[in-house]
């Protein structure tokens, strides 16, 4: 939601809502001013400061809503979907979702929205003269719960939407897109590309090992600095060295699937059969080894589509992609790779880099520092369970 539609919504508060109490009010108005001044981590803390004052402090809980939803990005995963159901009308048999990017929206923080919506319902439940509308929090629940692929939710909350009004702007577009989902059986609301944004934790990833030079380096370097981080292996590498994927995942790192060869799905026609042998037989190979099975899977050159994704989710994978990659593979030097990753760190970021499938001396000799570096700026380094909040192996 942009700034306007912000401060929008805080006129009509401040024109329509019972005055609070001094010291929630003095939160609420210095929170107001930040949101004017586009800092919403600040006016975050502020609404959360008037919370404690007032549990029942509707204004901070629906404030707090409008942030988490804002930057979650959900805005633009409506944008496509919007854009999707024009071409889709027009054309019933449009068979891919390929224009609409699912992982642009934070399921993390999306679910810190959800549960400030839902406070502020409880609490408008209780008030004579309704100081919030009601139809526009069951909107953006609708379009979240739609994100989280918890359909009947987000079907009975577009239906409340509409009740006793015109219908809301996007609500049949939106209903239209849930049955086409329903009806294909797709979902992609296991898709991860970055943790909470409000939280300063990274995580870095390794694709492409185990590699008998390079992956001791990196678990030298990482068990240094007491860091966990996660590895997305090659089932075929795993099979030259057992031994170091065994170590990794003693060391307390996640073992991630990475597929077993390593395919260009972009390029090449795989069988649904091979699709699945790959991720299958890397998968046992994983478990075989480490002792625990996998449900992180990442796919090479991140290609993802209905078919793919159909199939990890019945096998229950959480797919990861990246925030950023420093591009590694590339013919650069370390101090190139400490640049990028330094000039692109944001919190909650997975950071792709590589121990294998090439020489990654430089990506090596570039680790400790980037380390170093990010850890002087604030930021904690956990695996991606932890970021993710997501199930252990």
């Amino acid at each position: 939601m942009k700034k306007v539609a912000y401060i929008f919504f805080l006129l009509l508060f401040i024109t329509g809502c019972n005055k609070p109490p001094n010291e929630e009010l003095n939160h609420l108005k210095k929170a107001d001013k930040f949101i004017e001044n586009v800092k919403y981590d600040e006016a975050v803390i502020e609404y959360k400061a008037a919370i404690k004052v007032n549990s029942s402090s509707i204004r901070a809980y629906f404030m707090l809503g409008e942030i988490y939803f804002h930057q979650s990005d959900l805005n633009r995963f409506r944008t496509q979907v919007l854009n999707f159901v024009v071409k889709y009308k027009r054309n019933p048999a449009l068979p891919k979702l390929k224009q609409i990017n699912f992982n642009t929206v934070n399921k993390i923080i999306l679910t810190e929205g959800i549960k400030n919506y839902k406070k502020t319902l409880e609490v408008n439940a209780d008030i004579e003269k309704k100081d919030i509308d009601d139809l526009h929090i069951h909107y953006q629940l609708g379009w979240a719960y739609l994100v989280l692929n918890k359909y009947k939710d987000s079907r009975s909350h577009f239906n409340r939407s509409v009740t006793g009004t015109k219908d809301a702007w996007g609500t049949d577009e939106a209903i239209i897109f849930l049955n086409y989902l329903e009806k294909k059986g797709l979902t992609k609301n296991n898709v991860y590309y970055r943790g909470n944004p409000l939280v300063k934790k990274i995580s870095l990833t390794f694709d492409d090992g185990p590699n008998n030079t390079y992956t001791p380096k990196v678990l030298e370097i990482l068990n240094r600095y007491n860091i966990k981080a996660t590895f997305f292996m090659l089932g075929e590498n795993i099979k030259r060295f057992p031994d170091i994927a065994r170590k990794a995942a003693a060391s307390g790192h996640t073992i991630g699937n990475h597929t077993y060869r390593h395919p260009n799905l972009y390029i090449t026609n795989l069988s649904e059969t091979e699709i699945r042998e790959e991720i299958d037989s890397t998968a046992l190979i994983i478990e075989e080894i480490t002792g625990k099975k996998p449900n992180l899977f990442r796919s090479p050159y991140n290609y993802l589509d209905e078919e793919l994704i159909s199939i990890l989710k019945e096998k229950k994978y959480n797919i990861i992609s990246w925030t950023y990659a420093p591009r590694d593979w590339e013919d650069i030097s370390s101090n190139k790779i400490l640049q990028r990753v330094l000039e692109n760190v944001t919190t909650g970021a997975i950071f792709l880099l590589h121990d294998g499938g090439g020489n990654r001396s430089e990506t090596v000799k570039a680790l400790p520092i980037i380390i170093e570096g990010l850890q002087k700026q604030g930021f904690e380094f956990v695996d991606l369970p932890e970021l993710l909040n997501l199930e252990t192996q």
